[in-house]
């Protein structure tokens, strides 16, 4: 895959579109392309914290391990959305998560050094990568109370809906998480989500064939995360 340098790119992120010709070409002058296959890291917890990462095109999680070593699930990461923007502490010397491609994904890595200085130069820049900020925090907020406060069903209601309106943006989506990482997601097992997801489909709340998901009954299902 040919990359175009940041003036020609035709998928900046909305944050970038609001840099002038001098800023995109600081950034051009420090972002480094990437391309991952399905399975591939992309940052990893521990690792010295040196980039902020832009999605390109694809799919990726964020996750981080629990004291036991646990995989814990943050998010599902689209094209168009920044990975790593804790590295922008100036305190960190790490990364505090990792990501890694559940679909193949072109990205760019941005200096951390270059990303702190646009963020000066440019207040609406600044602005709009703190939106992306808050914007994620109040999903994971959502998140984190449905899944201490739900039941399975609730939970995987949640997170249905979830892939369907921020994530994939269409239905049926094809979901590129595993059956386990859905559970981890969701903090269940497999096997319980398997047998859930088998309830939904003979309830005739979704169609689901191999990894293709689709929603038959949208509102019972915002009725299943109300419920909880």
């Amino acid at each position: 895959m040919l990359f175009d340098n940041c003036q020609e790119c035709r998928i900046k992120s909305t944050a970038v579109s609001a840099l002038n010709k001098d800023e995109l070409e600081f950034l051009s002058r420090n972002c480094t392309p990437g391309i991952f296959r399905r399975g591939d890291p992309i940052l990893k917890e521990g690792d010295p914290s040196r980039y902020i990462v832009y999605i390109r095109d694809g799919f990726a999680k964020q996750f981080k391990k629990s004291s036991r070593g646990e995989e814990q699930i943050i998010n599902v990461v689209k094209k168009g959305s920044y990975v790593g923007l804790h590295n922008i502490i100036k305190t960190s010397c790490v990364n505090y998560i990792s990501a890694k491609a559940i679909k193949d994904v072109s990205a760019c890595f941005i200096s951390r050094e270059c990303f702190d200085e646009l963020l000066r130069r440019n207040g609406e820049f600044a602005s709009r990568v703190i939106s992306c900020i808050c914007e994620d925090e109040v999903l994971f907020i959502n998140r984190l109370l449905n899944n201490q406060q739900q039941q399975l069903y609730g939970r995987l209601a949640d997170a249905l809906l979830y892939f369907l309106h921020v994530v994939y943006g269409e239905n049926p989506f094809v979901l590129d998480l595993t059956k386990t990482e859905l559970a981890l997601f969701i903090g269940s097992s497999r096997e319980s989500v398997t047998r859930a997801l088998k309830q939904l489909q003979d309830s005739g709340i979704i169609k689901s064939e191999r990894k293709t998901i689709c929603i038959l009954d949208e509102e019972k299902l915002k009725q299943l995360r109300k419920k909880g």
